[in-house]
């Protein structure tokens, strides 16, 4: 399953920064209106988009399926959290145009390891649940944090 992954990552990293798609899905993550104004065609980017989404979401379903041995509709229900703090610890803005390929793999790497090292000391799921919780919201929470501090100093008259 690692050889598929990569070779995925490494797909994508170039599609992100390399091609004028990948610095379209940016503009259109800052601002759709900019994008649409400076020539890119949000209709038509989301849509292929959406397509992308929908067949690295079949492929993982079919290597769950692979792993587990189980196709039923309720597998993988609670791994939303995980994800989405995955990839809010990686440096992705919640509110789009930021992020990228590496810090989301290094932070997917981060909560597994987290979650890993918990369950080896007999932490229950629920506490795993909730540490995953605490860093979802650290990971929300300190951008905004910083860029409120960042203001307040450059503000500050000299001396």
């Amino acid at each position: 399953m690692v050889l598929p992954l990569l070779v995925l990552v490494a797909v994508t990293a170039v599609v992100l920064h390399a091609t004028p798609i990948g610095r379209s899905l940016y503009a259109m993550g800052n601002s759709e209106d900019a994008a649409r104004f400076s020539g890119i065609d949000v209709g038509r980017t989301k849509l292929w988009l959406f397509v992308a989404a929908g067949v690295v979401s079949a492929l993982g379903g079919v290597y769950w399926t692979l792993r587990y041995g189980s196709a039923r509709a309720d597998n993988a229900t609670g791994v939303e959290l995980q994800v989405i703090a995955a990839i809010l610890l990686g440096g992705v803005s919640i509110f789009g145009g930021s992020g990228g390929l590496l810090g989301v793999m290094a932070g997917a790497l981060l909560l597994a390891s987290v979650r890993n090292a918990l369950q080896l000391v007999n932490v229950p799921s629920d506490v795993l649940n909730i540490v995953t919780g605490v860093l979802l919201i650290v990971a929300v929470v300190a951008p905004q944090v910083t860029g409120w501090a960042r203001g307040r100093l450059a503000s500050r008259p000299p001396g």
